[in-house]
């Protein structure tokens, strides 16, 4: 291995070390290799090892660029271009940025109404009205799990109880899905399926528990092939809503009223990120991935939300990003906003 790795640095010594951590990069593969436990071909070798200096290049520009935040190096996507990893964990096709919500499934658009006072802070893991932050895997489900997030929160509202949801449930049954299993889909389709609001059939009769109907999709495809009716459903969403050209007042105002809200961003601000706040949106192009709003603060003067990701507890802040509340914007959480206003238990 020692031997092949130091071939392997000679075939890409043609890229400029433009960044003080290329002269670590060696050592920074060979840990990165041995944290998830990557084993390639000879081939593979060379060219993840050429991606992984090239992303070395990226995670100084933007530690550089953004203070507040920090990014590294040693993360599970660390050998992957920006291209591949969002194209293996977000929605598999930009919407374009600040995207409104789209409804190819008939029915009318309600819209979300906000009129509660918005406290200083708000923290809905905090409060219990979240479970445990799952793992999409390499899935393109983030729209089953941003969907989740709403209706689970939507139950603590309204009942003061909690239950984890199947999202693979969604990827199996839900007919109004762009195109089904893990190539992506979009929650406010999800959810006003869910509703019963929908053309799209089999809508409005409730969804299965996580224990019920567990996820085995994380390998990057659905193996079940259809929906499994046998699996009871323990809860319906009573109804939802979206906000009407969305802003930091109106965001915070739902989020203290209905509870979290789902949206979609440019998930290659997340690639490397570790902790902090991301201030810096420059890298922001196109919404691709949808993640779920869970709370809002500030800290050393940043405004910031606290949203919820399905990478698993091992991303970020223990599954969890903050950004501030302008990138959010420019990064596309504005575009389509998305909550519950009620729901109960079967």
């Amino acid at each position: 291995m020692k031997l092949l790795l130091l071939l392997v640095l000679m075939a890409v010594a043609y890229i400029p070390p433009s960044a003080s951590s290329l002269d670590n990069a060696e050592s920074l593969f060979k840990v990165f290799m041995s944290k998830f436990g990557k084993d390639y071909t000879e081939q593979e070798l060379l060219k993840r090892f050429g991606v992984f200096k090239e992303n070395l290049i990226r995670v100084s520009a933007m530690n550089e660029a953004d203070p507040h935040a920090k990014f590294s190096p040693l993360t599970r996507w660390a050998d992957k271009t920006v291209e591949e990893y969002t194209a293996m964990h977000g929605m598999r096709g930009p919407l374009g940025n600040q995207t409104p919500c789209q409804w190819p499934q008939g029915g009318e658009v309600p819209i979300l109404h906000p009129t509660a006072e918005p406290k200083q802070n708000l923290d809905y893991v905090k409060l219990g009205a979240t479970v445990s932050v799952k793992n999409q895997g390499e899935c393109g489900s983030c729209w089953a799990h941003g969907t989740t997030a709403v209706v689970e929160s939507s139950l603590f509202l309204s009942t003061g109880n909690i239950t984890a949801l199947s999202e693979q449930f969604l990827l199996d049954c839900d007919q109004s899905r762009v195109c089904g299993g893990c190539c992506g889909g979009l929650p406010e389709n999800s959810l006003q399926w869910l509703a019963g609001d929908s053309d799209a059939p089999g809508g409005g009769t409730g969804i299965s528990s996580e224990a019920d109907y567990p996820y085995n999709s994380a390998s990057g495809t659905d193996p079940n092939g259809g929906c499994d009716g046998s699996k009871p459903r323990v809860a319906t969403l009573t109804g939802f809503g979206v906000l009407d050209n969305p802003d930091d007042a109106s965001v915070m105002a739902a989020l203290n009223e209905f509870g979290v809200l789902a949206v979609a961003l440019d998930s290659t601000v997340l690639q490397f990120y570790t902790g902090g706040i991301i201030t810096d949106s420059s890298v922001c192009l196109n919404t691709n991935h949808v993640v779920a709003i869970v709370g809002y603060d500030s800290e050393d003067g940043v405004d910031y939300y606290k949203i919820r990701n399905s990478y698993g507890t091992e991303f970020g802040e223990d599954g969890y990003f903050r950004i501030s509340r302008s990138a959010a914007q420019a990064c596309g959480c504005y575009g389509c906003v998305i909550g519950g206003t009620g729901a109960s238990y079967l």
